[in-house]
């Protein structure tokens, strides 16, 4: 999820340089911070509610294993920084931030190493300023819950949880293949409307969620392969992430109430989705939903590679149900929409083109390196290896950095560069000259000031490092 940024800080530094208006800076800045304030104490009242309680719905009751109740949260918002666990919040030296270099676009996350000893820890950006729209909902709403929350829930079961699980990723993909195809994503759009449904408490629909998912298995096996992965991953840490809003919430796991708010939730949030890899969150957290509905013991199952709808629809009967032509109709716009933006905004196969073109100069960043600000989709075609998105990121190199605004990247999953996996962009003019020893590039989506990167052992790749 990704909000859009409005900044305020140039109508403050104006104000601050004159002395005439140097009462309302002071005064502008006093409510940013207050705001800011307000906003840690909402993640941390959230967190406070719903971490202690995670664990013994999915982690482990021994106090080693108890992954939620010895996460820290650390936020920092370019100046100040805080960190958020079970207990509270806490405000704490931005040196700490600066000292490794974290990112400081809003949204951004990383895991962090030896953070506290014997603690989870995961770092999230607020970015320069607070994200406005976000912000008006959290005032506005007394039970919403903050985005930031939600997100660290979400990562800290990928980073910490699923590394665990006894999972078969060697086909997995997450992405779109291009052209999209229409049939399949009716198939799965139709799954998650039978399980909306079966989820307000009408189990019959259970019938027709199997009939649509078994459909869909049968004549797309591939593509059944590609995301099983992504169904058993994303949609486990969705399904965490709205156990946590909702006990966030006030609403005890497994109560009435909390059964109520969780169905509220799926009503409005229910939408017709055209990508594969976004259907995994909603179909994931469905059937987890389903399945405690049911009182089911399934969560171990999920850690040794079965799937929630797996689980959920086994020995379910199929019930034939009408294809709704409706939905067939707004699925073909959308997919008609998203691939045209898709080659407007990362001109995909041009990319690829110029990847393979000799004259072009490639250049690599490891993973070890990355840090996630935005994936702008994740696509692939039928002749190319990897996968293809538009990467956004602040990125500090070895004496140097790199700026990201939605560029298209190769994600490279093997070792056929630089010796590592890590995302490869192109210079589509070639490989400018040295300036003083470095490589200095800008184009509307990348720039870079970096010293000057050697080639890999083919020959055709500069790593940076």
């Amino acid at each position: 999820m990704n909000y859009g940024k409005q900044s305020i800080f140039t109508p403050l530094l104006s104000l601050c340089a004159s002395a005439v208006f140097l009462q309302g800076c002071n005064e502008g800045k006093q409510s940013e911070e207050n705001s800011t304030d307000y906003y840690i104490q909402r993640i941390s009242a959230a967190a406070e509610k719903a971490w202690p309680s995670l664990d013994a719905i999915w982690g482990g009751v021994n106090e080693k294993d108890a992954m939620y109740r010895n996460l820290v949260l650390v936020v920092a918002d370019g100046r100040q920084a805080w960190e958020i666990d079970r207990d509270g919040s806490r405000p704490i030296s931005y040196e700490k931030i600066s000292a490794r270099q974290l990112p400081n676009e809003y949204g951004t996350y990383q895991k962090l190493e030896n953070w506290r000893e014997g603690r989870f820890a995961l770092f999230i950006s607020l970015g320069e300023t607070l994200d406005q729209a976000e912000l008006a909902k959290i005032r506005a709403e007394p039970a919403a819950i903050p985005f930031i929350f939600t997100l660290a829930t979400h990562e800290a079961m990928h980073y910490y949880l699923q590394d665990k699980w006894q999972l078969d990723g060697d086909k997995a993909s997450r992405s779109t293949r291009l052209p999209i195809a229409v049939e399949p994503r009716v198939l799965r759009n139709h799954l998650a409307r039978s399980l909306e449904r079966a989820a307000q408490g009408n189990l019959a629909d259970l019938g027709h969620a199997s009939y649509w998912y078994q459909k869909w298995k049968q004549q797309y096996p591939e593509e059944v392969l590609q995301i099983h992965w992504g169904d058993i991953v994303e949609g486990s840490a969705t399904y965490i992430e709205m156990v946590a809003e909702t006990i966030a919430k006030g609403h005890a796991f497994g109560s009435s109430q909390y059964h109520a708010a969780v169905n509220e939730k799926i009503q409005q949030s229910a939408e017709v989705i055209p990508d594969i890899a976004l259907e995994s969150y909603r179909l994931g957290a469905l059937a987890g939903h389903l399945l405690d509905r049911q009182g089911r013991q399934w969560k171990s199952q999920v850690e040794k590679d079965q799937s929630p709808l797996d689980i959920l629809l086994h020995n379910i009967a199929p019930v034939p149900e009408a294809l709704d032509l409706q939905l067939e109709r707004e699925l073909k716009l959308k997919i008609a929409q998203q691939s045209q933006e898709a080659e407007d905004r990362l001109g995909i196969f041009k990319f690829v083109e110029n990847i393979r073109q000799a004259n072009t100069a490639k250049v690599f960043i490891p993973n070890s390196k990355m840090v996630v600000s935005e994936l702008a989709g994740l696509y692939s075609i039928a002749d190319f290896a990897y996968e293809i998105t538009g990467y956004s990121a602040q990125v500090h190199l070895t004496g140097g950095s790199l700026t990201a605004k939605s560029a298209t990247m190769a994600m490279i999953s093997d070792l056929s560069y630089c010796g590592e996996p890590g995302g490869l962009f192109v210079l589509p003019n070639g490989m400018p000259d040295p300036d003083q020893g470095r490589l200095k590039f800008s184009s509307a989506q990348l720039s870079m000031d970096v010293p000057y990167p050697v080639l890999d052992a083919s020959g055709k790749v500069y790593c940076l490092r």
